[in-house]
């Protein structure tokens, strides 16, 4: 059954990419996944008590209270009222890190193609006027899968910190092939974002490269 939500989480990427209803329903399966595991294995039972945790649930009861003096209280509370999903969603993250075997390397290769995916969709729509499934280019902007929302340079410049990570924390057993692929993803990335034209997902792309930088350098010393 953990492999089974393991997948679920695998497939969390693409999901984003679709909407907010698919990536929210994974979260939250996720989530509840959590709740019916440490009934089972009470030694997860400390992740509640963290000092992480105390104050995100402050955070939660803080917002729900601004909800319940807000004007629209129901619009106010469908965005406040289950926001706890996203700390058992943290939980069920780690739960799966400790529990299913190469957990991180195969989530990296779900954001990697993803990555991928979107990189090279990006760059053919940036050239023929519309992407691979024929939506097309509007008022010069390109989107890849997202459609009408013109967020994604902002969508790859926010995941690429994740991205980075998980391939120096999962380099050792990527193969040659993986290795390169993801330095050219890198580079595919780069030109997504720029043909994107979101000045923020640039800086926010060409910062985290910099620190990566800084901290190789750092590391190396």
């Amino acid at each position: 059954i953990t492999k089974f939500f393991s997948w679920i989480y695998y497939l969390l990427p693409a999901a984003l990419v679709s909407g907010p209803f698919f990536s929210d329903l994974f979260i939250s399966i996720i989530g509840i996944y959590f709740l019916y595991a440490v009934l089972k294995d009470k030694r997860y039972y400390p992740l509640f008590y963290y000092k992480f945790s105390i104050l995100f649930i402050f955070f939660y009861i803080y917002l729900n209270i601004n909800s319940f003096f807000s004007i629209n209280q129901i619009l106010s509370y469908s965005s406040t009222l289950f926001y706890f999903r996203y700390l058992l969603f943290i939980f069920g993250t780690i739960y799966l890190i400790t529990n299913q075997k190469d957990f991180i390397y195969n989530f990296f290769i779900s954001l990697f193609i993803t990555f991928l995916i979107l990189s090279l969709d990006a760059i053919f729509q940036n050239y023929v006027g519309y992407n691979i499934i024929g939506l097309k280019t509007e008022h010069g902007r390109i989107s890849s899968f997202f459609g009408e929302e013109y967020v994604l340079g902002n969508f790859l410049a926010r995941l690429f910190p994740l991205f980075l990570g998980l391939y120096f924390l999962t380099k050792d057993k990527l193969s040659k092939k993986y290795q390169i692929l993801s330095i050219t993803t890198i580079f595919l990335v780069f030109l997504a974002i720029t043909f994107a034209g979101e000045r923020t997902a640039m800086f926010l792309f060409l910062m985290t490269l910099l620190l990566m930088f800084i901290g190789l350098k750092n590391y190396r010393k």
